[in-house]
This record gives structure tokens, sequence and C-alpha cells, in this order.
């Protein structure tokens, strides 16, 4: 299947960073398959196929009952030319990873240091007092330290997928460093500059939110310097064989693909594509069009049935039979389902974080026409939403912030049950969708950019509601 593919591909990419920044060495034994699944979210069958892909490629060999074992050792000539080539191949990905960030990472940081206590700012001020310079020998440690910084900070907004997220395009940006003294000399400096930005951003941290996203910028910035710098050294004349894209799984535990099925049907009674009494495809045909087996079809209309929106009659089909999918608490009831919602607000602060970092940059070079099309594409719909506006704006940036959107979208599925927690007398949605759409048509990019968020803090604000 397409998405397990995506899933374990993920997977071989993860480790493969950390084969390249040092982690895993030549001779050394990976850990244990279970902890392997642990270490990177995802089940055995996944982990299962990922190393055999890596064996496959020569990075480590495969024995039954015997932990894997590292073969690549980039000080082989052959090995370093992999590497070198891998690092080309990259090129175009880790430029828009290193982008990403330097958009999306100082308002985050803002964001973090402005709800920090005063005790977590002398946590993080211990942190960055604390990174051992002369000690830091490769990029492995040199990720280490500064994930440990950042992550200690995202902790404050307690959201798992920032944590994600980033940590992947982390370990994407970063390649391996040499055994050279120059290159540690560079890595050391480098490693200095940081350690003053940041200890300028915590100083500031309740006082001035620009200079906390000038030295986060600063820091990004250099880093993206450094990095793409290193390869230009490492593979002079060197040429694109198969270029890489960034690869991002979300919410890789919950990863059931029997959910997609019945988020996906239920979107469909939402949007008044099915109706009561619509006849589903036969299990081979939705099957088909989702990209699933048979089984786990059958078992998305299992749970279906438990939700009482479908009834299935042996010999002739299922069949929907409710009009109104907001009206079925059951949804909200059942266990996987809850966990599920959960990540939607993850999703939804993660998502609302990004767009106020990019969403004025990319609108101020909108054309008439765009504001139009966005208007009456919001204006057509029969449920308010800002898809149109979301989709046109990460139709403009780069590959790796499409991935993130797309990955953030996957789970979005779960604001249709979340707006039946919505009072809609405070916060007046259809006045809303009347302000946004009169804000495209005067392009009026700070209005909209305000409702946005504004709406975005309305669905937050459920989360207490329900979870009370």
């Amino acid at each position: 299947m397409e998405n397990d593919k995506k899933l374990y591909m993920y997977v071989y990419r993860m480790i493969l960073n950390d084969i390249y920044n040092g982690r895993y060495t030549f001779e050394s034994k990976l850990p244990p398959l279970v902890t392997l699944c642990e270490q990177y979210g995802v089940g055995r069958n996944t982990m299962r196929s990922a190393l055999l892909e890596l064996s496959k490629d020569g990075y480590i060999s495969l024995k039954k009952g015997v932990q894997a074992t590292m073969i690549f050792n980039i000080k082989n000539p052959e090995d370093l030319a992999k590497y070198k080539q891998e690092l080309v191949n990259r090129k175009s990905m880790l430029r828009d990873a290193y982008e990403t960030m330097e958009l999306i990472l100082p308002n985050i940081v803002v964001h973090c240091l402005a709800e920090a206590s005063s005790e977590e700012i002398d946590k993080l001020n211990l942190k960055v007092d604390q990174l051992p310079i002369k000690n830091i020998q490769n990029g492995s440690e040199l990720i280490e330290e500064l994930y440990g910084i950042y992550l200690e900070a995202f902790s404050i907004l307690k959201n798992p997928l920032l944590n994600d997220v980033f940590m992947t395009m982390m370990h994407s940006v970063n390649p391996a460093i040499t055994d050279d003294y120059q290159e540690h000399h560079k890595l050391q400096q480098s490693l200095k500059m940081l350690k003053t930005i940041m200890k300028a951003v915590l100083k500031f941290s309740k006082k001035n939110d620009f200079i906390i996203r000038k030295g986060i910028s600063k820091m990004c910035s250099s880093s993206s310097e450094r990095g793409l710098a290193y390869i230009d050294d490492m593979c002079q004349g060197m040429e694109v064989t198969q270029e890489k894209e960034f690869i991002w799984i979300g919410n890789r535990s919950m990863d059931y693909l029997y959910i997609k099925v019945i988020a996906n049907i239920l979107r469909k009674i939402y949007f008044k594509e099915y109706h009561r009494g619509t006849k589903l495809p036969s299990i081979q045909k939705l099957s088909q069009e989702y990209d699933v087996s048979e089984k786990t079809t059958r078992k998305a209309l299992d749970i279906l049935r438990e939700f009482k929106v479908v009834e299935t009659v042996n010999g002739v089909g299922s069949t929907i039979v409710i009009d109104n999918i907001q009206k079925n608490k059951h949804v909200m009831e059942h266990k996987e389902m809850k966990a599920y919602i959960e990540q939607y607000f993850y999703s939804v602060q993660l998502l609302s974080l990004i767009l106020e970092s990019i969403s004025s940059k990319i609108l101020k070079d909108a054309t008439q026409e765009d504001f139009l099309k966005i208007k009456i594409a919001i204006e057509e719909s029969d449920v308010f939403s800002l898809e149109p506006l979301n989709d046109y704006i990460f139709s403009k940036t780069n590959k790796c912030l499409r991935v993130i959107y797309e990955e953030l979208m996957k789970i979005m599925i779960w604001s249709l049950f979340i707006n039946q927690f919505i009072d809609l007398s405070v916060y007046q949605f259809a006045a809303m969708k009347t302000d946004i759409t009169d804000a495209l048509e005067s392009q009026d990019v700070t209005k909209i950019c305000q409702i946005s968020q504004k709406i975005f803090q309305a669905s937050l604000e459920v989360k207490e509601k329900i979870y009370a």
C-alpha cells in the first residue's frame, strides 16, 4: 500500500539520518526491534520493512534472530561516495527544510517564551549555559544538544506534533561532519555563535518579540548557510541522480488505515455527497478508492454500523441511514476516535502557528484574481471552512511546508464533530464568514489573517469543553 510505503520510507530516512550523523557506527549493533519501534514510533512490520530497505542499500546486515549490524563505513571510499551522492540528491529538500525552519521557528519560539513561567525560562538558561562547546565532536552530538534545548522550549506548548515535525527537520538538515580538524573547528565556532544568540533570545523573552524573531531567524539562516556550503564543498562536480523530497508522517503510532475510510465516508455525508438512503460502493470498490485491503474496509464498516451511520444487508450492501453526523454522539464516545480528536487539537494549534508565520507574506503577493477565487470558494460551500484560503497559501510555499500541511489536514476531518460543541451565538461564524469574504474582496491581508487566527482560537477553546 502507498501509505505503508511512505511510512516505512519515513522510518528508513530517519534511521539513515542517524547513521550519517554518527548515532550508529561501523560494526555496531542497532537496538533490538522493540526498542527501534518505540524510538521511531512505528509498528514491527513497518520497522522490518525499513530495515530490509537499509539492508538492500548496503547500510546494515540482517540475520535472523540477531540485531542488525552496521556495515556502512563513511571512511570507506565506496561508502563515502554513496554518502556524497545522497547529499547531492537531498540538496533541494534540505534547502526547503532550512527555509521552513527560518519561516516558522521565530514565531513558534515567541509563543513558547510568551507562555513560559520564570522557572521554565531559568531551566532554558541553564540548558544553554551547559552547552558543552569544547566537547562537541560531530554533527550528531550537535543535533542532540540543540534538540534538547528546543524540546525544552516546545514542551511549554505541550504539543507532541510540534516536537515531532521539528525533530524530523532537525535530523534532515544536519549532514554528518567527517573526522576533520578544520570541520571540527567550524562546528565549535558555530556552536559558540548559537549559544550567544540563544542567551540574547532568553534575555529578551518577555520584553522584545522583534529581537527574539531576529535572533532565531539569524540562527536558522546561519545553519542553512553552513549546511549547504558543506554539501557544496563535499560534492563538487556531482550531479543529482534521484532528487529526494522531505518526508514527515504525523500520528505514526495511530496510522490506522480503517480510520481513513471512516473519516472520508463521514466527510462525504457532512458535505452532502452522501445522503440518507445512499448505497455505498461495494467493499471491493471502496478498498480500491481508499487504497486499503478489503479486511480494512470491512472493519471500517463495522465501526460505522456501531456509530449507527450505515446499515448492512447481506447480499445487498451498506446504506447510509443518517443525514447529519453532528448529531451522532457515538463518535465522540468511541475510545479510538477520542484519541484522534485529541490529535486534531494538536494539528489545529500547529497549523495555526505555521499560518500565523507565513500567511501575510504569501497573501501580499496574491493577485486580485486569486482573492476572488478564494472568496467564491468559501461563499459557495454549504459549510464554512477556511480550506480554500489555506490551500492557496500552502500552494505557494516550498515542498517541505506542503508535506507538513498535507499531514495536518489528514486529521482535520474531526473538525466535523468538534463543531457540535461550539456555541455559535458566542463565536458568530456566520458573521466571520461575511467578514472574511469582505476582507478577501477588499484584499485586506491584515484583516484576513486576524479573522483566520480568531477562528483557529475558537476551535482550540472548544477542547476545554470536550475534556472538562
